[in-house]
């Protein structure tokens, strides 16, 4: 995929269904919001990419890629950031989510999380937390979470 080809100036950036495994220099797209890296094989070494969006990005679709257990610091630093999909992927442990002050939505389905890590960086904003058809039996330590309003776990 030729990035040169997208308006550098686009809100909204679609990269879905082209069986990328890198997405090259995102900088150019200083007023991005959204980006849509979904049914591709994006691993993690793809998500430093996004660190000149940081100012901007509002939502990241990352469903069905190649991600596996997130480092620590895997979104640190999207300041902006309020949606994150990381659904079908081989994330094993619910971490790497610091950082975000304005997450509001986190979907984590279909990928085999055992246990829930710490989220309580996510407690003053997360609304809605999916983590549906995973292998979590109980769910613990959203004591805190004051504003969620929605957590799925269905198996």
């Amino acid at each position: 995929m030729d990035l040169t080809a997208v308006d550098p100036d686009t809100d909204f950036v679609d990269l879905t269904n082209l069986r990328l495994e890198d997405t090259g220099d995102l900088s150019s797209f200083t007023k991005c919001e959204s980006l849509s890296l979904r049914h591709n094989r994006i691993s993690n070494k793809v998500l430093y990419r996004l660190q000149p969006l940081a100012k901007t990005l509002v939502d990241i679709d990352l469903y069905e890629n190649h991600l596996t257990p997130l480092p620590d610091d895997a979104f640190a630093g999207l300041e902006a950031l309020e949606s994150l999909d990381v659904s079908f992927n081989e994330i094993r442990f619910a971490r790497g989510f610091h950082g975000l002050p304005k997450l509001r939505d986190l979907y984590l389905i279909q990928n085999k999380i055992t246990k829930i890590g710490d989220l309580s960086a996510l407690a003053p904003t997360l609304e809605m937390l999916e983590l549906g058809s995973n292998r979590i039996r109980v769910i613990e330590n959203l004591d805190s979470f004051e504003n969620l309003k929605s957590v799925s776990n269905f198996i």
